[in-house]
């Protein structure tokens, strides 16, 4: 029973969903990913969230990486690598939310756009051998460890008789980013992590 699951699955993702995203959703002109997409594919929004961008790198690599190695997965992902790496951080190292050409639209002030660019640039790697994804995606790792232990690094300072909280989403995807890293890098810190 569970396999006739997973063969509908799988084909839905292969007939239906991977080939919609790489007919619609790739930017041939300025590099990443429309993710604003109505139903028939029609961009209805074309600024670039880096969560989306870079869950569709990840998307991307994971499925050339584990599935199948089909060169225009691989392809797809790097086109969002290349966007990325070029417009979506400042001097700083925090995020920003782009325009369709890459100027920045809004400042990041939450991890969460680090976390799916990191996860993004370290699948790639992954696929690729790239050592400066690799080491990039390291940096931001530990980056986005700091910004959650300290939010006014991302200029979220907490309000005079504002009550620390601990947030089961920063420890989740902390988690998850540390879980992959530890199986790449043999570093007791991702284990303490």
């Amino acid at each position: 029973m569970l396999e006739s699951y997973a063969a509908r699955y799988k084909a839905d993702l292969l007939d239906s969903v991977v080939p919609f995203w790489l007919r619609h959703s790739l930017d041939r002109e300025h590099g990443g990913y429309f993710t604003c997409l109505d139903r028939d594919g029609t961009v209805y929004d074309t600024r670039k969230y880096v969560w989306l961008q870079g869950r569709a790198i990840w998307t991307f690599a994971r499925l050339y990486n584990t599935l199948e190695r089909r060169q225009e997965w691989l392809d797809a992902a790097e086109l969002g690598v290349g966007f990325l790496r070029r417009h979506a951080r400042d001097a700083q190292g925090r995020l920003f939310f782009l325009t369709r050409d890459g100027r920045p639209h809004a400042f990041q002030r939450k991890p969460y756009a680090a976390v799916f660019y990191q996860m993004g640039l370290f699948e790639y790697a992954r696929a690729t051998g790239d050592q400066g994804c690799m080491d990039e995606s390291v940096e931001v790792f530990w980056r986005i460890v700091d910004w959650i232990a300290d939010p006014a690094l991302l200029d979220r300072r907490a309000l005079p008789g504002q009550a620390p909280t601990s947030s089961l989403a920063d420890l989740l995807v902390v988690g998850m980013m540390a879980a992959d890293l530890v199986r790449q890098f043999a570093d007791g810190r991702y284990l303490q992590v």
